[in-house]
């Protein structure tokens, strides 16, 4: 009973102390530490999706040779900048300009041809209205007037098979022409040559696929293309504000729109390409392919 007075008046004691003390301001923080505050200010709360990408030109298009031959000369250099038109490459043009010579030779042959079937045509239309002014007069036989009618109908027939022939060959010496011309390759559009994939004195064979010569691109205006993961999809849409920064580039992120949202991953058409050879309906790796790839156009500086 003695102990738990004891305890109890030491309690007491200290709780008066304790109070005291907070009076007094014993217990307060020394005036001299500054205390931090800040203004309250308007900001914007963002739902950010963070995904990679390729940063890729807006147009790229790989200038081809449409006839074989031997490439004699490349006049670009890689990281040249060309226009629309420019002379880009010349192709041995021997066998085009042969090909031009035989097409336009047979081109005047039938020309020919028609320009003496029209001279026997007409001759045989005078012989033919002989025989019927004739045959009105009771000079000629029935007999005489169908064998003239008939050969005049047989040589307009033959006029129209040439006239006919005349098109064929016309459309052989346009293609000739068109081939002859395709030994100059040109630029299609303006831009920079960012691949060289021929060098001079090279073959090219164009039965088979088409050789690339070089690649342009437009690089005026740049295009990220991002994988988006199939859980962050539905929370993008087309133009929505974007942001992205390229490795090794320590300046501020380039601001964008969101151009667009495929329907697909750009490795569906190498798979559908692969299983369309192979005649498989599927790929066992296709279901866990769910991303979409958005394209954002950047600005124009």
């Amino acid at each position: 009973m003695g102990l738990a007075r004891t305890i109890l008046i030491g309690g007491v004691l200290a709780a008066v102390v304790i109070a005291f003390a907070s009076a007094r301001g014993m217990f307060d923080a020394p005036s001299g530490i500054p205390i931090l505050t800040e203004p309250v200010v308007l900001g914007v709360v963002e739902d950010t999706v963070l995904a990679n990408g390729v940063l890729e030109p807006s147009r790229m298009v790989s200038v081809g040779a449409q006839v074989s031959g031997q490439l004699t000369a490349l006049h670009v250099d890689l990281g040249e900048l060309v226009k629309a038109g420019d002379l880009i490459a010349e192709i041995d043009s021997t066998a085009q300009s042969n090909a031009l010579r035989v097409a336009e030779a047979n081109l005047a042959n039938v020309m020919a041809q028609k320009k003496a079937r029209g001279i026997a045509l007409r001759q045989a239309e005078n012989a033919y209205n002989r025989q019927l002014s004739m045959a009105s007069q009771k000079a000629a036989s029935p007999a005489d007037v169908e064998t003239a009618e008939a050969a005049f109908l047989v040589l307009q027939a033959e006029n129209e098979a040439l006239e006919a022939q005349i098109a064929q060959v016309t459309v052989e010496v346009e293609n000739a022409r068109a081939n002859l011309g395709y030994t100059k390759v040109r630029a299609p559009m303006d831009g920079v040559v960012v691949a060289v994939a021929t060098r001079a004195g090279q073959t090219l064979n164009s039965s088979q696929a088409v050789p690339t010569i070089v690649v342009l691109a437009q690089l005026d205006i740049m295009r990220v293309k991002v994988q988006i993961s199939e859980a962050d999809i539905s929370r993008v849409k087309p133009g929505l504000d974007v942001r992205f920064s390229t490795m090794g580039d320590t300046s501020p992120p380039t601001a964008a729109r969101l151009e667009q949202i495929e329907p697909a991953p750009v490795s569906i058409t190498t798979e559908a390409s692969g299983s369309a050879s192979t005649g498989q309906s599927g790929s066992s790796g296709q279901g866990a392919t769910a991303a979409c790839g958005g394209r954002i156009r950047r600005p124009r500086r």
